[in-house]
């Protein structure tokens, strides 16, 4: 290979090798600026058709138009002959053939013994176009201001560039132009090349091809296409995303690159950034098409290295514009070139690599080719013709190739778009033999002309050929279902080799194998997958093997729950239920414990069930698919998650309320006796309401486990309950939950003045806070991150579902082990002698309900007992009366009046000394008189007489003794006021100290030994005579 020096530049056409060319050219040089007479394509009525040919001598490959080091013979086998030399004999043998009417290749040649056309062969120019660039414009130009015949046609050039630049003068000078290759969408538009009838396919049909390949190999699916951001890259973007779409194909993605032909900043959009993308998103089918592959290539190459790409499990597939024998000369012999990229990587990237290509009969027939068969019979008169044609009609903008031996036609083949120039070459003269038979004249102008091409249909080089698509009603294509393209395998491994070594493949045909062709594409609005034909051996993958690789894309994140969080959740979930399990055991033990029976057992256990149920529903939520889990598995988790926490929730809360709804009741006095079973009523409404839209939500659209793909690309997914009607069924549920809260917290407040023995309003205020914060941040985490983040959102349920039973738990049952310890303490200091000052609160109790009570009574040891039912002895009793302020007589009003026997009930001793004290005072038919003000701690005889108000002595009743070894005393009849109220001139610290003893036989459903004298006490009542029944209880009908 060699190439000229810059010193040989001739500005302005770029030209080079000035003095070897003749000496006309050179004032053509001088003068192409001036004003063109290009005008109106005529076939003269003589026959007689000059032609320009267009063909690719040099090769540019900078930004400046030139690149002196790369000739063009780097294009072909020969390495020494430039691609347009090739292409220069090709368009000889056509018009030969032509002129000779020869049908060896074209034989609807033979039946044009009437047509006078013919090629002027000393008249036509064949000239440089370069590959890419505006040099082939200018030499057309040039030509016509030198007083050049018009041609009646322009062939060639083969270079996408240069050929939409030819088709621009051709549209301006009306001028038949039929390029032999033409990628570019816009030479098959009649409104950017009218006068261009492509004879090679377009971009459309590579890409259908394309897309066919992915359909034959299973690899229909999560596409990848790069291309850059020029002109044919968009253009061809935008076909390849057409076929994908008509062939539904869903999952690919475009990248587009910014061509380091073009740019040499490190942007964005840089071929190693829009690689990387490719791998982030786990593609494993990747089409490229290349435009300046020659700078481009080395680059996608050493980026899919860095990335590891070139490890066997990704699929490559090639698109136009790549010339395979280029690309083959720069691996074996990048080494000697300057100003261009390594090499180095090129070669393991294309390893197993696969092109997509439009090829000729000679490619694939060999031997059998009319095209090859003719190529190889020329004979050295021939050559000494092509030399003389290349040394006298061609411009070039590079030293000259040396001429061509008698053995070139035998040693060197035909190069790709050989035979379409051939074909191009017939078709202008068949199309002019036509338009002489419809002409009126014996001239031919350029507009008859182009239409007789586009209606002909004959046999060419490189196939059969004919004009049109009718799906797109564009005449200026080849029609579709005649192209020709090939499956190409890049320098394909051979069993186990991982890195081909280029010298293995020192010829083209043992690095670029073709293996099969495909015919019988309709075009992209069809979806016919065309026919295969195998002519090599099977395509080799990257691998070695013969299949594809198994995966389409890398395995797509699923975002599966990590182990470590799942350990956290259950962590959490069994503290919780361990906590449940020995709360629950606490109160079973010790339900006979004052501590525990003022809690009422069955309540505590009835929250500690909820807050175990709450916390159930983090097992449900802890599964995915990575743990073997099924969807039907799954699903039902789903299900069960709001099941468990609902019902828990209303458990709780409405175990919550009722308790603290049958303290509030107790201390109202309405009733001498409250039952659970009188205040469980909101709960199992509650519950039932629960059910209700729970077994709704799961009939109608219950929860299903569904895995969300986040990334349709890349196949990122996110597995999660959902359901179309969640956002309907759980502010329903929220409702429902919130009813039992806020009944609670009404009746924590309520009680919010009971001593906490009995009710734990201050705990439960400070648990409803902690789980509306809890609230607060859980929901809108979850929210958020549902369809992002598996652990944010599992970190949110969990704390959310976690918080409520743990935080309720905790409030609730702390309170009573630390009661439970200190009562404990108390206790074991009395036995051993020691006064305890810890017994009880400081500052008593006061008791809620009872309206223009202020007073708070310092007894709340006493209350104590009344509340629990302790055995109190006499002189507890006394001591009470006097401490309190309280009448000893309202004390014994209150006693009848509630059947309270607790206070009553001494030890045998104390019960014998009163009842023979009280049975005195009978015999000498004492007045018993009760008086409702006063203290009886100032009166000597305790009794509290009033002397304005005595009433008179009543029978004793005497209690039989309810068990064995209990000794019962007679309990005396109480004298009570006949006024409809109790006396307002009472003091309401008296009033409040006659209602504090009622909260104990509120709760006297719990268990306990105590002997209960009230109902033989009301049996005493009813006997009595009909003076008895004038002396009506006023206190009962005050309460």
């Amino acid at each position: 290979m060699r190439g000229g020096g810059d010193e040989t530049l001739f500005s302005p056409l770029g030209l080079r090798g000035c003095a070897r060319i003749p000496m006309v050219l050179h004032v053509l040089w001088v003068f192409l600026l001036s004003e063109s007479t290009l005008t109106g394509a005529l076939v003269p009525s003589n026959g007689a058709c000059a032609l320009n040919v267009l063909l690719p001598f040099s090769v540019n490959l900078d930004r400046t138009g030139v690149m002196p080091p790369v000739s063009t013979g780097i294009f072909t086998r020969s390495l020494q002959y430039s691609m347009g030399y090739n292409h220069l004999a090709a368009a000889l043998m056509a018009m030969e053939d032509f002129n000779a009417r020869n049908g060896r290749i074209t034989p609807e040649l033979e039946t044009l013994t009437d047509c006078p056309v013919h090629f002027n062969i000393n008249g036509t120019m064949f000239l440089d176009t370069g590959v890419m660039g505006h040099l082939g414009n200018r030499l057309v130009v040039g030509l016509s201001r030198l007083g050049f015949a018009n041609p009646c046609a322009l062939a060639g050039p083969y270079f996408d560039l240069p050929a939409q630049n030819i088709a621009t003068i051709a549209a301006a000078a009306q001028v038949p132009h039929i390029p032999s290759r033409g990628y570019n969408v816009r030479l098959a538009l009649a409104t950017t090349a009218p006068m261009t009838t492509n004879i090679s396919p377009d971009i459309i049909g590579i890409a259908q091809a394309g897309v066919s390949l992915l359909k034959r190999i299973k690899r229909d699916n999560y596409i990848a296409y790069m291309h850059p951001i020029t002109d044919f890259g968009v253009q061809a973007a935008q076909s390849f995303g057409v076929i994908l779409n008509n062939y539904n194909i869903e999952h690919w993605e475009l990248f587009g690159y910014l061509s380091p032909f073009f740019s040499d900043e490190d942007l964005e959009r840089s071929i190693s950034d829009q690689m990387e993308r490719v791998r982030k998103r786990g593609f494993r089918t990747i089409l490229i098409s290349l435009d300046a592959y020659i700078l481009e290539l080395p680059e996608i190459a050493d980026a899919a290295a860095e990335l590891g790409m070139l490890n066997g499990d990704y699929v490559w597939i090639l698109l136009p514009s790549l010339e395979t024998q280029a690309i083959h000369n720069l691996i074996r012999f990048s080494e000697r070139l300057t100003n261009l990229p390594s090499y180095e990587n090129v070669v393991k990237f294309l390893r197993g690599a696969t092109l997509i290509l439009e090829v000729e009969g000679f490619h694939y027939l060999g031997n059998e080719d009319p095209f090859l068969r003719a190529w190889k019979n020329q004979t050295a008169d021939f050559v000494d013709r092509v030399n003389q044609a290349y040394t006298l009609n061609t411009l070039q903008a590079i030293e000259k190739d040396p001429l061509i031996g008698s053995a070139y036609f035998q040693t060197y083949g035909p190069e790709s778009g050989a035979a379409r120039l051939y074909d191009a070459i017939q078709a202008i003269g068949l199309g002019a033999c036509k338009a002489r038979k419809q002409s009126e004249t014996d001239s031919v102008n350029s507009t008859l002309h182009l239409d007789a091409i586009r209606k002909l249909d004959f046999t060419g080089a490189s196939g059969h050929v004919k004009f049109g698509d009718p799906a797109n009603k564009k005449a200026q294509v080849r029609y579709p279902a005649t192209n020709v393209y090939g499956i190409y395998n890049l320098y394909p491994p051979s069993g186990d080799a991982t890195i081909p070594d280029p010298d293995k493949y020192s010829s083209f045909e043992e690095a670029f194998v073709l293996t099969e062709i495909v015919t019988g594409l309709m075009g992209p609005y069809e979806t016919y997958e065309g026919n295969w034909t195998k002519v090599g051996p099977a395509l080799r993958y990257a691998s070695g093997r013969t299949e594809p690789p198994h995966l389409l894309r890398d395995v797509p994140e699923q975002n599966y729950l990590p182990q470590q969080l799942r350990i956290v959740g259950f962590t959490l979930m069994s503290i919780c239920l361990f906590a449940c399990a020995v709360s629950l055991a606490f109160v079973a033990v010790n339900r006979s414990h004052r501590i525990v029976r003022a809690s009422q057992p069955g309540f505590l256990c009835l929250v500690l069930i909820g807050a175990a149920t709450s916390s159930l529903a983090i097992c449900t939520v802890s599964w995915d698919e990575s743990y073997g889990w099924d969807e039907a598995a799954l699903s039902s988790a789903c299900v069960a998650t709001p099941w468990l926490f609902c019902m828990g929730h209303i458990i709780t809360y409405g175990a919550l309320g009722c308790k603290l709804w049958r303290v509030n009741k107790v201390l109202q006095f309405t009733r001498r006796k409250i039952n659970a079973s009188a205040v469980i009523g909101p709960m199992v409404a509650l519950l039932c309401a629960t059910i209700v839209v729970l077994a709704a939500w799961t009939i109608h659209d219950p929860l299903a486990w569904q895995r969300d793909e986040v990334d349709k690309y890349s196949g990122e997914s996110i597995g999660q309950c959902d359901s179309d009607s969640m956002w309907i069924y759980v502010p329903l549920l929220m409702i429902v939950m919130s009813i039992p809260t806020l009944l609670t917290c009404v009746m924590a407040w309520k009680t919010k003045d009971v001593d906490e023995t009995f009710t734990e309003s201050s705990w439960i205020f400070i648990l409803i806070v902690v789980q509306i914060q809890v609230i607060m941040v859980s929901i809108p985490l979850v929210v958020i991150l549902r369809g992002i983040s598996t652990e944010g959102r599992y970190m949110g349920l969990i704390l959310l579902i976690w918080t409520f039973p743990a935080s309720t738990v905790t409030f609730i049952m702390y309170p009573k082990y630390q009661a439970y310890y200190n009562d404990t303490i108390a206790v074991n200091t009395r036995n051993s002698g020691v006064k305890s000052s810890t017994r009880g609160a400081s500052q008593g109790v006061q008791i809620s309900g009872i309206s223009g009570v202020s007073n708070v009574s310092k007894v709340s040891s006493e209350l104590e007992s009344a509340f629990l039912g302790d055995r109190s002895s006499k002189g507890e009793r006394d001591r009470m009366v006097r401490f309190s302020g309280v009448s000893e007589a309202s004390a014994d009003v209150a006693d009848a009046r509630f059947g309270r026997t607790s206070i009553m009930e001494e030890t045998s001793a104390d019960f014998e000394e009163e009842c023979v004290s009280e049975k005195h005072d009978n015999d000498v038919n004492a007045k018993a008189a009760v008086a409702t003000e006063g203290d009886c701690a100032n009166d000597s005889s305790c009794n509290g007489d009033s002397p304005a108000e005595q009433l008179p002595e009543k029978d004793i009743v005497e209690c039989a003794p309810q068990e064995a070894g209990i000794r019962k005393e007679k309990q005396p009849r109480v004298a009570v006021e006949t006024t409809d109220e109790l006396d307002s001139s009472r003091e309401p610290a008296t009033q409040e100290h006659d209602v504090s003893a009622r909260v104990d036989e509120g709760f006297s459903d719990e268990n306990d030994d105590s002997v209960d004298c009230s109902n033989m006490k009301a049996d005493a009542i009813e006997e009595d005579t009909a003076e008895d029944a004038d002396l009506a209880d006023p206190t009962r009908d005050a309460m």
